[in-house]
């Protein structure tokens, strides 16, 4: 019988896959820092962690694990004529976090602002439908990275908002975002944007936003755009007009206040605005919404 074990690795600016294809119960060791995830496309992959936790990850199991992981792993049916296939994909904490700003920044999402009431273990494993479909996405970047495609990086990129997307929109969530928590950068777009929510109600200056950031003013336009997914114009508006919207709430307030409360100097601009957004003026939405 064959020993060894065929190992393929594949490194993008997002993600790094492997491919395992194992033909021996060999053991092998691990170490991960991003958020990872297993899949066994055949076989069964005994799982031994560094703090004592093991698991035996079936064929079609799906295990996601996050964090500073040491793992040993071993397949102890493997042979010659019935190998382990297994691919492992981790991404890129940084990635991650950016995908997440963009959904806050279109969506009023409230689970993605703070983690589950969940204290993770170093992994958890799932199975079925919502499983199968994480899998399918996962088999997705399995392809794009062993072809020779063009613009190859694009759709690796691509595939990879597809995954975090598709994990929060099911149970597997929490886990991404207690990661995400856990591995927060703090970086200059971090601190433009936490700068503008400080200052809503008053007149913000793109080019001090810029200094702030250490960066010139095209180059804090680029790189805020492709952060956030809009410039800083429409991102100040946009969060002036969700405080708005909260604001709104209270009946003892004018729309005029809000207006002045949320950083316009003009209420029929702020108007203007919020009819562009919402479809309704102030008036409209408050009468719906109270």
């Amino acid at each position: 019988m064959a020993k060894w074990v065929d190992r393929h690795i594949f490194t993008s600016e997002a993600a790094e896959l492997m491919l395992h294809h194992h033909c021996s119960p060999e053991m092998e060791s691990y170490q991960f820092d991003h958020l990872l995830y297993v899949y066994v496309q055949r076989g069964e992959k005994h799982i031994h962690f560094s703090g004592g936790h093991g698991l035996i990850l079936q064929e079609g199991q799906l295990m996601m694990s996050s964090g500073q992981i040491q793992a040993e792993a071993k397949t102890p049916g493997a042979d010659d004529g019935r190998p382990v296939h297994c691919v492992t994909l981790e991404i890129d904490s940084q990635k991650i976090e950016q995908v997440l700003d963009k959904v806050r920044a279109r969506y009023e999402l409230p689970w993605t602002t703070k983690t589950l009431n969940w204290s993770p273990g170093p992994c958890d494993v799932y199975q079925g439908p919502e499983a199968s479909q994480i899998a399918q996405t996962v088999h997705k970047l399995q392809q794009i990275h062993t072809q020779d495609t063009m613009m190859k990086d694009y759709m690796i990129d691509l595939s990879v908002e597809e995954l975090v997307l598709s994990t929060l929109q099911c149970d597997m969530r929490g886990r991404l975002l207690h990661h995400a928590d856990q591995h927060a950068h703090v970086h200059p777009l971090a601190f433009a944007a936490t700068f503008i929510q400080e200052r809503l109600q008053s007149r913000i200056d793109l080019d001090d936003l810029a200094d702030r950031a250490s960066m010139s003013r095209p180059t804090f336009f680029r790189q805020f755009k492709q952060h956030f997914g809009m410039s800083p114009v429409s991102y100040i508006k946009q969060e002036r007009l969700k405080a708005a919207k909260v604001l709104l709430a209270d009946p003892a307030k004018s729309v005029a206040s809000v207006s002045y409360e949320v950083g316009y100097s003009s209420p029929s601009y702020f108007i203007k605005h919020f009819r562009e957004s919402y479809g309704m003026s102030p008036t409209a939405f408050r009468k719906v919404n109270l």
